[in-house]
């Protein structure tokens, strides 16, 4: 039994390493089909041994992966984009995987489990869902679809097996810095689609993705209803499509009566999906019904016990860390600080690096002694971590946080762990207040020349009087003389004066 190793590729250097050295271990021959790099991808590729076919571009994804089928050789076929790779602890196991079901003819493909991470979030999870990425080298199989192509048998329904609880993929391709790039391109592949071939229900899924990935509420509703009424099964995706109709109502600023409705039908509709039980536990926060909101949120907590579908994309791992946040508002709402405590201490045990959480936590915990908050704190953040520090001396600044902040700020000095601290705190701190003083009223004085600049530019009356109540009387005075050549200046609203027209200047902006 030979496994085929295939990828698609457009400038994909920064990937394609990991991708090779990663299907090396198992595969007996890598086949890289490259749509046009303009960078190192097909040398990196030629130097790994992969048989590298060049090809145009045709805004086809399943011609392209359908073409890098033919060129395989083996037996079955591993299908991974650039920006994925199995783990680490999986990926010896895939072909003795592969070779229990080799002899059964009816199973056609295998479903793994891919986690899409954030690297620019600490490789963040943001979801997981199960999809095929192993199948079988036959002729009955190809892809279709000219963007998020779909395997399929050309003569029954393809025949799976479910290994989405032992094989596992993480996937780069959304992280922060390149998702909107992604949506955009996807998004233009479809309208090239259904200008050629008319709108079609099978769309839909994908554009409600692309518009709700891309800020467009409106359409981001318009398409979820389509696709959610329009009978459309996407295996263990239509409760994701509820979501992201729920998000739409939601940043579209919809009546919360409707948005609850659409909740009350999404829970309806999947029983067991904690998501949608924290969004309705949010709502209600929202609206200061903390009772059911408490209700509702450890509901969501209750049902992420429960196991959904093997096929099912797993939300809940984005609300999970704030589920907890919302419980220990509620909590600390009702003085139950030591609860309050454990579920924020949860959270932060989910995800360290929530900035929200933790400065909650913090004041769940602000009234206990600093060498026990510290203490507390070092069973969450490892003081040999730059990261960690990092984060604590950058947040702890935030928050009146006194001797704890100084004792992190102290590990990273020593450390020499580069922080952004802020140059009047640490005056502050170092009981320089002189110096602090100093900083901070020149801050003030640049502030009032921006406002004033502003209010000169925009000329209009009620602009002019909220500035001239918020602002000293000799800035008034100055900002009088310039609007409206009234009265004489003093020699210090003389250099308020000159500091306006030197920012007018740097603006190109005149005055008169």
């Amino acid at each position: 039994m030979k496994l085929s190793a295939c990828v698609i590729t457009k400038n994909e250097a920064k990937n394609i390493t990991k991708w090779l050295a990663s299907m090396k271990k198992i595969a007996h021959e890598m086949i890289v089909v490259d749509t046009g790099s303009t960078d190192d991808t097909v040398s990196i590729a030629k130097a790994y041994g992969a048989k590298v076919f060049e090809i145009k571009w045709e805004n086809d994804f399943s011609k392209a992966k359908n073409y890098a089928i033919d060129k395989a050789c083996g037996d079955w076929i591993l299908f991974l984009d650039a920006d994925e790779r199995f783990t680490d602890d999986c990926i010896k196991t895939v072909p003795i995987h592969i070779a229990k079901y080799h002899k059964l003819k009816y199973i056609d493909a295998i479903v793994c489990r891919i986690f899409n991470i954030d690297e620019d979030v600490k490789g963040k999870i943001i979801n997981t869902f199960g999809n095929i990425r192993i199948f079988r080298n036959a002729t009955y199989l190809r892809y279709k679809g000219n963007v998020h192509e779909m395997l399929y048998n050309k003569h029954k329904s393809i025949g799976l097996c479910m290994l989405d609880k032992i094989l596992s993929i993480y996937h780069t391709g959304y992280s922060t810095h390149i998702v909107q790039d992604k949506l955009k391109r996807n998004l233009a592949l479809l309208k090239e689609d259904i200008a050629k071939n008319g709108e079609h229900p099978s769309q839909y899924r994908y554009l409600c993705d692309c518009y709700h990935g891309l800020g467009d509420f409106e359409k981001t509703i318009e398409y979820a209803r389509k696709f959610l009424e329009s009978g459309e099964i996407t295996v263990g995706g239509n409760h994701e499509i509820h979501k992201r109709l729920i998000d739409g109502l939601v940043f579209s600023k919809k009546p919360k009566e409707e948005i609850m409705q659409e909740i009350e039908k999404a829970i309806q509709t999947y029983p067991i999906e904690p998501t949608f039980w924290y969004s309705k536990g949010d709502l209600q926060f929202q609206n200061g019904r903390f009772i059911e909101a408490e209700q509702s949120l450890h509901k969501a907590l209750e049902l992420d016990e429960i196991k959904l579908g093997d096929y099912s994309a797993d939300m809940f791992i984005l609300y999970r860390e704030l589920t907890y946040l919302s419980l220990g508002k509620i909590l600390l709402t009702k003085g139950d600080k030591e609860e309050a405590m454990n579920a924020l201490f949860t959270g932060l045990q989910i995800n360290k690096y929530n900035q929200e959480i933790f400065s909650t936590f913090y004041e769940a915990i602000r009234e206990v002694d600093e060498v026990t908050i510290i203490e507390f704190l070092n069973t969450i953040y490892q003081l040999d971590c730059s990261d960690d520090i990092k984060f604590l001396v950058e947040n702890l600044q935030k928050i009146n946080s006194g001797r704890v902040k100084l004792y992190y700020m102290n590990i990273a000095r020593k450390k020499n762990i580069n922080c952004e601290i802020n140059e009047v705190q640490q005056l502050i701190d170092t009981n320089k207040y002189d110096i602090a003083e100093k900083i901070l009223l020149e801050d003030i004085h640049n502030r009032y020349i921006e406002m004033m600049v502003a209010t000169i530019g925009l000329r209009n009356d009620d602009s002019i009087q909220i500035t001239k109540v918020v602002l000293p009387d000799e800035y008034v005075n100055v900002l009088e003389f310039i609007l409206y050549k009234n009265g004489k200046l003093t020699a210090h609203e003389n250099e308020i004066y000159f500091d306006v027209l030197r920012v007018a200047k740097v603006l190109d902006m005149k005055l008169t």
